[in-house]
């Protein structure tokens, strides 16, 4: 029987040594998390918000794959994403360092006190 040959094949394949563990450094615009506490709006609104907005960013990124004008390609990558936590008030928002920036200022302006509207007479 051929099997011998192959178990020792197998075998011998299984006692090589391991490769030397590698380091990867990620690039400085990967992808990361940042939860955003809000004091004023609610974290379901403000989420609503932010995931039209990226919504929007992928549909004029495909009209523009469409007809090209040569304008920047999106505000925020049309890859963020942002989820409320209703429990905490917070919205979690995922990209890269730019976007977290952006995203983190766009919230911040959002996030504000509204007065309550005047009473009917």
């Amino acid at each position: 029987m051929k099997l011998l040959p192959l178990l020792l094949l197998v075998v011998g394949a299984c006692a090589s040594p391991a490769p030397e563990p590698v380091e990867i450094t990620p690039p400085p615009s990967s992808r990361a998390v940042e939860v955003i506490t809000l004091q004023y709006a609610t974290a379901s609104a403000i989420a609503e918000i932010v995931n039209e907005l990226v919504a929007s960013e992928r549909r004029a990124i495909a009209a523009r794959a469409e007809h090209p004008t040569g304008e920047k390609a999106w505000l925020v990558d049309p890859h963020c994403r942002v989820i409320a936590d209703p429990r905490t008030n917070a919205v979690v928002a995922q990209g890269c360092s730019e976007d977290l920036a952006a995203l983190r200022e766009l919230i911040t302006r959002l996030d504000v006190r509204v007065p309550p509207a005047a009473a009917p007479n």
